[in-house]
Parts: structure tokens; C-alpha cells; sequence
């Protein structure tokens, strides 16, 4: 399970990773970081679910239609299984939808069983690309040259 080390201000793979209730009183998970040893919290998820569902799964849907919201798209997946998060990216400057975003499930089985459900598949006159996220790489740009 992923989680962000404020220490070396990056998202890690946590080691040693267990359920625990916070302070007040929501779920969450804590471990260490693999790199510099310090403790990492997930917050979100209780004890039976990270025992039960092992870890989520982080889907890509592209070709989406300005028109579609956040809530349309749970629905579509819901079918197919608990939804952890649901995110549609927009512009910074715009604020409008680039046409593409994200859905994490709560397990991997049924992220894959979403994907093959919903690839391919037609939502508002478009025709949905979805597939596994793949991990951000480290070379973006936005720099000036």
C-alpha cells in the first residue's frame, strides 16, 4: 500500500504496513518508509479492509466527455465494485475537464474486473479507453528552458 513520506516528500510503497484507529477516531494505516525509516499513514482505511481487500487498484479512463461528472463515472464503476476515490482532471487555468481521470477501486480484482467491463464501452457519444494506471514518471516537464 502507497502512502506519502513527509520526509522525503515522495509516495512510497510502505513496509511493515498495519491498521490502526487515529485520534479521532478515523481509520487509517500506518508503516515505515522503505528509505529513510519514517512513519507513513494512510488515512481511510480500516483494519478488516486492509486485511480483506490487500491493496487498491488505480485505473485510467480516457476519451471521456467533457459533460460527464465525478459521480456518473462512480456509478459506472460501482458496478463492478467498491470505489475507493474517483478524480476527473481539469485544467488549472480553465478549471474545464481535460477529457480524461482516475478511479481507484478497493481491490485489484475488482479493478481488472472494471476494465474488462468498461473498455470500449460508450459513455455520453464517447467511447471509453480504460486500462491500469501506470506510476507517474519523474521526467515531466513545465520547467522553463
Amino acid at each position: 500500500m502507497q502512502a506519502y513520506c513527509m520526509k522525503c516528500r515522495t509516495k512510497r510503497e510502505m513496509k511493515d504496513a498495519k491498521a490502526i484507529i487515529m485520534k479521532n477516531g478515523r481509520p487509517a494505516t500506518q508503516g515505515v518508509c522503505p528509505v529513510c525509516g519514517t512513519k507513513m499513514f494512510r488515512i481511510g482505511r480500516s483494519a478488516a479492509q486492509l486485511n480483506e481487500r490487500g491493496t487498491n487498484m488505480k485505473i485510467y479512463v480516457g476519451n471521456l466527455s467533457y459533460e460527464v461528472t465525478e459521480e456518473e463515472l462512480r456509478q459506472e464503476f460501482t458496478a463492478f465494485g467498491e470505489v475507493t476515490s474517483v478524480s476527473i482532471i481539469r485544467d488549472k487555468y480553465s478549471g474545464r475537464p481535460k477529457g480524461f481521470g482516475f478511479v481507484e477501486m478497493a481491490s485489484e480484482s475488482e479493478g481488472q474486473a472494471a476494465i474488462a467491463g468498461l473498455n470500449g464501452k460508450t459513455l455520453k457519444d464517447r467511447t471509453l479507453n480504460v486500462d491500469a494506471a501506470r506510476p507517474r514518471s519523474d521526467s515531466r516537464g513545465g520547467g522553463f528552458g
